[in-house]
């Protein structure tokens, strides 16, 4: 009985590993991937406070 309680914990384990390590890759492998439209009022590679301040500089009459 104890045999099948250490294969279930060491089955279970190994399952749970499994999936965080997939979690983790995916995450890695989205945050690589460049967005593929960029955020509005934003150029590629500008954060948005960045952006605001130019959009705030242009937009004055």
């Amino acid at each position: 009985m104890s045999a099948l309680l250490l294969v279930l914990g060491v089955v279970l384990g190994a399952v749970v590993l499994v999936s965080a390590g997939a979690g983790r890759l995916a995450a890695v492998g989205r945050a690589v991937e460049p967005p593929l439209v960029a955020p509005r009022g934003t150029r590629f590679g500008e954060g948005p406070r960045r952006a605001q301040r130019a959009r705030s500089r242009t937009d004055r009459p």
